[in-house]
C-alpha cells in the first residue's frame, strides 16, 4: 500500500476518533462504578442507650437479620467510635479532648447496610421502615440515615448517567460522521486509478478489493494505536495522577474497558467507515460506467 497525505490524514482522524470514543465510554463506565460505590455508602446508624445489655443488643441484631434486604450489620463499640472520631480530628484533638472523654460522649451503635442491588428509592423506603420498626425499641436512643442525602443522590445519579450517555452518543455520532467523510474523500482521490483499471478491463471484484484493502490496513493500525493510547491514559491516571493527588480511592477502583466492550466499539466504527467507503466506491463506479467491459 502506497501512503499519501490523505491516507495519513485518515489514519490520524480514525485514531483520534477511536480514542475519543473509547475514552468517553471508559469515563462513562467508571462514573457508573464510582456512583455505585458512593450509593453503597448509604447506611443506617442505630444508636443504643448507655445501659443497654448484651442480651438486648443481641435481640435487636437478631431482629434485623430477619430482613433479607439487609446486606451487613456492624456493631461499632464506643471505643471504636471514639478512635474514629479522634482520627478525624487529627492533631486538633491533642490537648483538646481525651479518648476517655470522647468515649463518654459517643454511644455504641449498630450500622446497617442494605443490598447494593436495591435502588436509591427502595433503600430510602427500607431505611424508613426499619426506623419505624425500631423507634419504640427500649434500647434505641436514636436512628439516623440521612434521608435527604439519599434523595439528592438518586436525582444526581440519574442526571449524571443521562448526561454521560448523551455526551457519549453525540460524540460517537460526530466522529463516525467525520470518519465516513474521510473514507469518501479517499475514494474520490482514487477516481483516476479506478478509471484506468476500468479501461484495462479490470473486474468489479478486483476494483473493490484494490480500493478497499487500504481501509482494512489503515483501520487495523488505527484500532491498535487508539487502544494503546486509551490504555496509556488509563494507566497514567490510575498509577500516577490520582495517587499523586491523593485520590487513592479513585486509583483503586477505576477500571479499563473489557475486551468485548473495546471490540464492540471498534466494530461499530469499522462498520460505518467501511459502509462509507463502499457506498462512495459504488457511486464512483456507477458514474464512470466501469462495468461496461465485464
Amino acid at each position: 500500500m502506497r501512503w499519501s497525505s490523505l491516507k495519513v490524514s485518515l489514519l490520524v482522524v480514525l485514531s483520534f476518533s477511536m480514542v475519543m470514543v473509547l475514552i468517553s465510554f471508559m469515563f462513562y463506565k467508571n462514573i457508573n462504578i464510582l456512583l455505585g460505590f458512593w450509593e453503597d455508602e448509604a447506611k443506617l446508624s442505630i444508636y443504643l442507650k448507655v445501659d443497654t445489655t448484651e442480651e438486648e443488643k443481641g435481640a435487636a441484631i437478631a431482629r434485623l437479620k430477619t430482613d433479607s434486604d439487609i446486606a451487613n450489620i456492624q456493631v461499632v463499640t464506643r471505643n471504636e467510635a471514639a478512635a474514629d472520631f479522634k482520627k478525624i480530628l487529627g492533631e486538633y484533638s491533642n490537648g483538646l479532648i481525651s479518648v476517655d472523654e470522647i468515649t463518654d460522649l459517643i454511644p455504641e451503635s449498630i450500622v446497617v447496610t442494605l443490598q447494593s442491588s436495591l435502588s436509591s428509592q427502595t433503600k430510602n423506603e427500607k431505611f424508613a421502615y426499619i426506623k419505624r420498626d425500631l423507634t419504640l425499641n427500649p434500647v434505641v436512643e436514636e436512628i439516623s440515615y440521612g434521608t435527604e442525602w439519599i434523595k439528592q443522590f438518586s436525582k444526581f445519579d440519574r442526571a449524571l448517567k443521562f448526561f454521560g450517555l448523551l455526551l457519549f452518543s453525540v460524540l460517537s455520532i460526530s466522529v463516525l460522521f467525520i470518519s465516513a467523510l474521510m473514507a469518501r474523500s479517499l475514494v474520490e482521490e482514487s477516481k483516476t486509478e479506478i478509471e484506468v483499471l476500468s479501461l484495462i478491463g479490470a473486474t468489479r471484484w478486483f476494483i473493490y478489493k484494490n480500493n478497499l484493502l487500504p481501509f482494512f490496513y489503515i483501520f487495523g493500525l488505527s484500532a491498535a494505536i487508539s487502544t494503546a493510547i486509551t490504555f496509556g491514559t488509563y494507566f497514567y491516571f490510575k498509577h500516577r495522577f490520582f495517587l499523586a493527588q491523593g485520590f487513592g480511592f479513585l486509583a483503586e477502583n477505576i477500571r479499563f474497558l473489557d475486551a468485548p466492550e473495546v471490540l464492540s466499539l471498534v466494530c461499530i466504527l469499522f462498520f460505518f467507515v467501511i459502509c462509507g467507503a463502499v457506498l462512495s466506491l459504488k457511486s464512483a463506479i456507477q458514474r464512470l460506467s466501469l462495468f461496461a467491459y465485464e
